[in-house]
């Protein structure tokens, strides 16, 4: 799973490893709202932004572009082998 920084930042930073199933959020009420745990697994040599991935016709149709607000969302093959080209150029 790749690890996208939110907020004033926006960009993809590294790779993670889910290391459980799902379970029920211990801080929400709500029982269909689950987590997984997950551990870092490396960082990309360097950020890629989202104004990177927006500019890059590749990426055109991907959620991450689409939708304004997801948590998690498919990376297709072709996308994460596109950021980790990005992610070894300068910006």
């Amino acid at each position: 799973m790749l690890i996208y920084h939110t907020g004033n930042e926006k960009r993809i930073i590294g790779i993670a490893e889910v290391t459980s199933n799902p379970y029920p959020d211990p801080q929400a009420a709500d029982p269909k709202l689950v987590v997984v745990d997950v551990i870092a697994k490396n960082t990309l040599k360097r950020p890629v932004t989202l104004q990177e991935i927006k500019a890059d016709a590749i990426f055109a149709g991907w959620d991450l572009v689409r939708l304004g607000r997801l948590s998690v969302m498919p990376v297709p093959v072709k996308i994460w082998k596109r950021i980790e080209e990005l992610s070894e150029k300068s910006p």
